[in-house]
């Protein structure tokens, strides 16, 4: 069991640094810590399955991961959303 779950990690620290090479995940986050607690979160869930505990809320579960997942991720650039675009904008019956 000791060498599958290893196997396992080692391909999930493949993934890990994949997305690290591609710019998805931060680059000070050690990828053994990363692989290490979410293997960590999918026996402890194994575990509360394994003792009938119910589901977390599924919208709560969501939130919490998506959180979790993208404090991973380097922080995106500032909103652009209030910067001049390349085409000048005109009121109605203005001319452009």
């Amino acid at each position: 069991m000791r060498d599958l779950v290893e196997q396992r990690e080692a391909l999930f620290a493949a993934l890990v640094e994949q997305a690290r090479t591609a710019g998805e995940v931060v680059d000070d986050i050690d990828t053994a810590t990363v692989t290490r607690f979410s293997f960590a979160l999918a026996f402890g869930f194994l575990l509360f399955e394994a003792l009938e505990f119910p589901h977390p809320e599924p919208a709560a579960w969501t939130a919490l991961l998506e959180r979790l997942v993208n404090s991973l991720r380097p922080t995106a650039p500032a909103s652009t959303e209030n910067e001049p675009t390349s085409e000048p904008t005109t009121r109605k019956g203005e001319e452009p």
